[in-house]
């Protein structure tokens, strides 16, 4: 999560002088550039650095809210969201600066599509813009505006049951050289497809968490409870979005009713570990 920062340019993530890294599985969200780059920021790099399964939303700069290419830089995008971003200049969601600086697309979810390209002066947009969508991403709880003077890293970027990135990323995911799980811990692809953006919303449901159970697992935050039925021992911790471990439980096997009435309302995620599996679920406390 990378959320609430500012720079001169390249807001989230400034890539220069031949760097070329892979990011994925990232929230990039309510940062700001006073030049370019609210989200990131790439200039001179001859190669191609790749951008997979990432939420760039809701950044600000004066040219290119989510992205800025300049100077010879390509960068290769899929599966991933540019949507909420701004542009006191130009180029809403990116921005290019040279003849030679063309992204490319591929399943993505692109707010205006190439129309919200800021290019400067009478270049043209000539990357490889496939399969992609235009339309409201619909975050769980997104941030209520862009730029720092919303907090990026108390929002939900999750997805929403009904969201269009459900299942339209690419099929095709032998080469993305993703990891296993999305920013949450929850399995990368579901039923042989993968979502558009950080988190697989399909994965971790009560079907797939029964693998290591007798019947079911229950949350109730609402309640401040939670409730594991199991044939196996479990090791269960309470996260915060960062990612802090805030509680741990050690379950024994059978029936087990677990407090959680001392956390303060949220997001937050519970993991349930076995000898043989690892499941994590997004709850939300209330």
């Amino acid at each position: 999560i990378i959320s609430n920062n500012t720079a001169n340019n390249g807001g989230g993530i400034y890539c220069s002088n031949n760097g070329i890294p892979a990011i994925y599985n990232n929230i990039i969200s309510n940062n700001s550039a006073i030049n370019g780059g609210g989200g990131i920021y790439c200039d001179y790099t001859y190669g191609t650095p790749i951008i997979t399964n990432s939420n760039i939303t809701n950044n600000d700069a004066a040219k290119g809210g989510a992205l800025l290419c300049s100077l010879n830089c390509g960068v290769l995008l899929t599966n991933s969201i540019l949507w909420g971003n701004s542009a006191s200049v130009s180029g809403l969601q990116l921005y290019l600066d040279d003849e030679n600086s063309d992204p490319d697309f591929y399943y993505c979810d692109v707010q205006g599509g190439t129309a919200a390209f800021g290019l400067n002066g009478d270049i043209f947009y000539t990357g490889k813009f496939q399969n992609n969508i235009d339309t409201v991403p619909s975050f769980v709880s997104p941030s209520a505006g862009f730029g720092t003077s919303y907090n990026g890293k108390l929002a939900d970027w999750s997805l929403h049951s009904s969201s269009p990135c459900i299942n339209t990323g690419t099929s095709d995911t032998s080469n993305l050289h993703l990891p296993l799980k999305d920013i949450a811990g929850n399995s990368r692809i579901s039923d042989n497809r993968i979502d558009i953006g950080a988190y697989e919303s399909c994965c971790s449901t009560v079907n797939e968490i029964q693998n290591i159970t007798t019947t079911d697992v229950y949350f109730n935050p609402a309640k401040g409870y939670i409730c594991l039925e199991s044939t196996q021992n479990a090791y269960i911790e309470l996260l915060n979005i960062n990612g802090q471990i805030l509680k741990t439980i050690i379950h024994k096997n059978g029936i087990g009713f677990y407090d959680i009435r001392d956390l303060s309302d949220g997001l937050y995620f519970v993991r349930v570990k076995t000898d043989n599996e690892i499941i994590t679920k997004k709850i939300i406390k209330n």
